[in-house]
């Protein structure tokens, strides 16, 4: 390949033609069926595409189903927390501190 492209010598020349006289009419010739060949190498490639689209359309078919719709629940809504709310802990701490000063003390004069 290397020697074709430094002497200039056509891909398609076919070996022993050199001093022939019908050389160029063989060189054609060679072209054409390379050509040719190409032309038949490249439609097989498209065949195959097509083949291997129609076996994926074939195999993966788009299914249109729609879905159940889902029995429509009444949640309630959750109130939001106010600051105040979210201190509750300390409240009821309070709060049972102050039950237990008034249990004290009601037990203590219950006493006297």
């Amino acid at each position: 390949a290397r020697l074709r492209e430094a002497f200039g010598i056509s891909e398609y020349f076919v070996d022993g033609s050199s001093f022939d006289p019908d050389r160029e009419a063989k060189e054609q010739v060679a072209r054409s069926v390379a050509i040719q060949d190409k032309e038949q190498q490249k439609a097989l490639e498209r065949e195959r595409e097509k083949e291997q689209e129609k076996m994926q359309a074939a195999r993966y078919e788009l299914v249109h189903t729609p879905s159940p719709e889902p029995p429509a629940l009444e949640t309630k809504k959750k109130k939001k927390r106010k600051a105040k709310d979210s201190s509750s802990s300390d409240e009821k701490k309070r709060k049972k501190s102050k039950k237990r000063k008034k249990e004290r003390s009601v037990k203590s004069k219950e006493k006297k």
